[in-house]
């Protein structure tokens, strides 16, 4: 555990796994429940796997000060990226992982920053989107401050980019990772899990496909 200061003085949490020789880092952007422990089988199942993993804690989550926003999310995830790069990781050693909210910091990282792929985890089009099916009878979309609109961005992503779903998700429908998908750009790989539910796309076997689809996209040095 590392933390990480910012430019304002906040205080940031992250969790820190050296890469074996060879491996990528992902640098992970969690989803909206829970804190880096609800994920640590995931990061333990990523580390016994070879990667490196730099995963950032939100403002206002798990020991991180402040306020979460869309706007300070994007620059604490401005601000990882270049703790990475600053730390001797070229580029294309850095994969971007977004779960579930963190899939909108992903794609907008991924339009400033060079990268060498992106995994969207249960991602959505935009937030306005979910909140107009979860409640359809409200007036959510001017509503909403922190919009996180990945289907306007996404089509400026160059980077390489997987999708996982899993079809039983009842937070984010897979419709909506199938629409992401749809307006990425090649290459470009979907994966979708039958019994898959919002956030234990693991247990299926996700690590595995993002271990091999890397393998396949990412340069040989």
């Amino acid at each position: 555990e590392v933390e990480l200061p910012t430019p304002d003085n906040q205080r940031l949490v992250t969790w820190r796994v050296v890469a074996a020789p060879g491996k990528p880092t992902l640098l992970y952007f969690h989803g909206n429940a829970g804190n880096l422990a609800s994920r640590s089988n995931r990061v333990r199942r990523y580390a016994e796997a070879g990667f490196g993993l730099l995963m950032l804690s939100y403002r206002g989550y798990g020991g991180s000060s402040g306020r979460p926003s869309e706007a300070n999310n994007f620059a604490d995830a401005r601000l990882a990226y270049e703790q990475l790069r600053a730390q001797g990781l070229r580029a294309d050693q850095i994969v971007l992982y977004g779960e579930s909210l963190g899939s909108g910091v992903a794609v907008r990282l991924a339009t400033e920053k060079p990268v060498g792929a992106v995994v969207l985890d249960a991602p959505y089009t935009s937030i306005v989107n979910v909140a107009i099916q979860a409640y359809p009878f409200l007036p959510v979309r001017p509503l909403l401050a922190d919009r996180y609109e990945s289907d306007r961005f996404i089509g400026s992503v160059k980077a390489p980019v997987l999708v996982l779903h899993g079809v039983k998700d009842g937070v984010i429908p897979v419709a909506m990772g199938r629409a992401l998908f749809a307006a990425a750009n090649e290459p470009k790989r979907l994966a979708i899990f039958p019994d898959g539910r919002h956030t234990d796309l693991d247990e299926y076997g996700a690590v595995q496909v993002v271990a091999t689809w890397l393998a396949e996209v990412l340069p040989k040095r």
